[in-house]
């Protein structure tokens, strides 16, 4: 019975816990700082073949709090999210959000699959979804702004311009 309630509370969690949620929370900090931290991943559903899994840092470039709230602003719409999410486990854009120093709100996102975590460390909060191609197109001028998306081309960004029906 216990199990079963455990479960239960969890589930309801997740349910509950919707990106467009997290994302205005994070809205309710004043931003210090923001980054985005681009990566080449590969993980093991990427290999055709034995290998490892790899995880290298290819730039990491500081944003004015201008773009960082624009970005919070859309993010915090519903209209941003799609229903799915892949199983894919890739990310490659990781978008840090600092207050007073400490790094309190954290957007992780995968260029391929467009699949979306936004974690709030300071109210411990936790979605999953998948950006939408409104969205997707807006990080990409992001990434345009700051001469970014030259790194990102090559791992792809169907996950970013994609529409799911």
């Amino acid at each position: 019975m216990r199990a079963v309630l455990l479960v239960a509370v969890l589930v309801s969690n997740l349910v509950i816990a919707q990106p467009q949620d997290v994302t205005k929370s994070l809205m309710d900090h004043d931003i210090d700082s923001s980054s985005i931290s681009i990566y080449k991943v590969v993980t093991r559903e990427m290999m055709s073949s034995e290998g490892q899994e790899t995880e290298e840092l290819l730039n990491r470039i500081i944003i004015t709090n201008q773009d960082a709230t624009a970005l919070l602003k859309k993010a915090s719409k519903k209209s941003s999210y799609q229903d799915d999410q892949a199983l894919l486990t890739h990310h490659n854009l990781v978008i840090h959000l600092y207050q007073s120093g400490t790094a309190y709100g954290t957007i992780t996102l995968s260029s391929i699959t467009g699949n979306i975590t936004v974690s709030n460390s300071a109210d411990n909060h936790e979605a999953f979804g998948n950006v939408s191609k409104k969205l997707g197109q807006y990080i990409i001028l992001l990434l345009k702004k700051y001469d970014q998306l030259t790194l990102i081309q090559p791992m792809g960004l169907e996950g970013l311009t994609k529409e799911i029906n």
